[in-house]
């Protein structure tokens, strides 16, 4: 079994823990009822907000439409094109006015007073794109809402009457309330807009949208009363049982979820549990070892062996691979120093992107070298391909500082990931370890023996050297000699 897989709460605990719960919450039954009206009060509001938002949106629909088809006239002069922005206007019920604005963001022409001399900032416009104002000069007793939209030869500015704006807002429930935002300026139901968050109430309901930059809030007052509910005394009763069993239940299913991997992990490192253990490198003509990959072995109290396959594609995604890596890069140091080693002895970390822009690795590995004391270790670090690489130049520098340290780059599990032909020549590898699925049916009439050829070829074309990983059979280190292949890795 996974460790991280191990329920939060063992069973002969959940089960107590779960019938507490089940008679807390039955013995404050009385607060279902003040819930069934929140519910109810919820529903409610996050429906009547839906609603608003739907014929808002409708009305911000038609100034996207009327915005679209003025653009084409935004290199015109105003004498040109005010017949047509008032056409527009005319045409659409919900819109006020229609402006445009030049490069220079200018209004120079607006359906209702023709041309204008007005300096439009666009960084009023909330996403560039709305602006929620209490008034203009023409409209001076209703708000408006202004859409804007832009290309190079200057933008449209199409106003939505505000008292149609505050009309959608007001059907909602009247014993509730129900506002607009757009930015950070509110708009009420009595068509008041102000630039600070209205008061809370006990029920908002949020309807964002999603394609213009506002959003519908409606909500309820909290009522001084509860509904006279006792002639439906046995639903109550019912609904406190139901209430009480989804309670227990949930905690059961909240108790028998996996606990978090980062405290069992954190757990298992303060331990000891992992240890490190070596997979051999080993030259194929003189059949000695020439290196080792270094892997991470779990032996945890309760589970027993736990493969890396099991636990390091979450760590890696977890960043707990982080200070895995460093607890087995020093005991793998302080170990390799109390052996003889071949001069050049290839130890070799597998590491993750996402631990090359890390920031810590480069210190890691320079505490490795510290503590190993030795030259005749060649430290090797493989870069995993579960993830894609992106080169980028913090990942430039951290690689730029490694190579400063002698320390070599490989490519790990090369053909069943990320990794690129265009990636290989801008990484600069050291190292190109082909992934065993493609040696494992060497010797067979299969179609991955050219892809594996063509491998091998295009690294001693790149003059990268080349590992093969997962010998298993006298067959592959044969084919395998045979291609010039030199160092392979036994599984």
């Amino acid at each position: 079994m996974n460790p991280i897989f191990l329920p939060r709460i063992a069973r002969v605990r959940r089960i107590p823990l779960a019938i507490a719960i089940f008679l807390i919450v039955a013995i404050v039954g009385i607060a279902i009822e003040r819930l069934v009206v929140d519910s109810h009060l919820d529903r409610q509001a996050t429906e009547g907000s839906r609603m608003i938002l739907y014929e808002i949106e409708k009305m911000v629909d038609q100034a996207s439409e009327a915005a679209t088809e003025m653009l084409a006239l935004a290199d015109q002069p105003c004498s040109r094109a005010v017949l047509a922005l008032r056409e527009a206007v005319q045409s659409r019920p919900y819109v006020r006015s229609a402006n445009l604005v030049d490069p220079r963001s200018v209004l120079y022409c607006s359906s209702l007073l023709g041309e204008e001399h007005e300096v439009i900032d666009p960084k009023t416009f909330v996403g560039g794109t709305l602006e929620l104002l209490p008034f203009n000069r023409v409209t001076p007793d209703s708000p408006l809402l202004v859409l804007r939209s832009a290309t190079h030869d200057g933008a449209a500015l199409i106003a939505v009457d505000g008292r149609h704006l505050t009309k959608a807002l007001k059907t909602f429930d009247r014993t509730g309330t129900a506002m607009l935002r757009v930015g950070d300026v509110w708009l009420d139901t009595k068509g008041v807009v102000e630039k600070r968050a209205p008061a809370a109430v006990a029920t908002w309901a949020v309807a964002e949208s999603a394609r213009y930059p506002l959003e519908i809030r409606a909500g309820y007052i909290r009522p001084d009363f509860l509904p006279d509910l006792s002639h439906h005394f046995a639903i109550w009763q019912v609904a406190i049982i139901a209430l009480s069993t989804l309670a227990a239940s949930l905690f059961w299913w909240f108790a028998s979820k996996p606990q978090s991997a980062a405290k069992v992990w954190g757990k298992a490192l303060q331990v000891g549990e992992f240890s490190p253990y070596l997979q051999p490198l080993v030259d194929v003509y003189s059949e000695k070892w020439v290196g080792a990959e270094v892997l991470a072995c779990w032996h945890h109290g309760k589970c027993g062996f736990v493969s890396p396959e099991q636990f390091i594609p979450a760590a890696e995604e977890s960043g707990f691979v982080v200070p895995l890596t460093r607890e087995l890069m020093t005991s793998v140091a302080r170990t390799l120093n109390a052996v003889d080693l071949p001069q050049g002895f290839h130890i070799s970390f597998n590491v993750c992107p996402a631990q090359l822009v890390e920031g810590s690795l480069v210190e890691d590995c320079r505490d490795f070298l510290r503590t190993l004391r030795r030259s005749d270790v060649q430290l090797v670090l493989e870069v995993t391909e579960r993830e894609l690489i992106v080169l980028d130049d913090v990942m430039r520098d951290s690689l730029a500082s490694l190579r400063r340290l002698g320390i070599s780059i490989a490519i790990d599990d090369f053909g069943t990931g990320h990794a690129n032909l265009s990636l290989l020549n801008d990484l600069r590898v050291d190292l190109l370890k082909v992934d065993k699925s493609l040696v494992s049916c060497v010797a067979e009439n299969t179609v991955e023996q050219p892809v594996l050829d063509s491998v091998i070829d295009l690294a001693r074309r790149l003059n990268v050297k080349v590992i093969v990983e997962g010998i298993e059979t006298v067959a592959q280190w044969r084919y395998l000699e045979h291609h010039h292949v030199h160092v392979l890795q036994v599984y």
